[in-house]
């Protein structure tokens, strides 16, 4: 099971992380909207709000 942690940002953004390994972190930004998301399921947000306006940032240390 992946864990998530949210966090705000300089700019107020607010950033829900997932460590997918050792070294991928998995990085998802919303506008300035907190949102709950449980276990990788992201249905339900998906059908409140446009999936556009996400950002999914992929991230990957040597």
């Amino acid at each position: 099971m992946l864990s998530g942690s949210m966090m705000e940002n300089e700019v107020g953004l607010v950033q829900c992380m997932w460590i997918l390994s050792e070294n991928v972190i998995m990085l998802y930004i919303y506008e300035q909207h907190i949102i709950n998301i449980s276990e990788m399921e992201y249905v339900s947000v998906r059908e409140e709000k446009d999936i556009s306006d996400w950002e999914l940032f992929l991230v990957c240390f040597d």
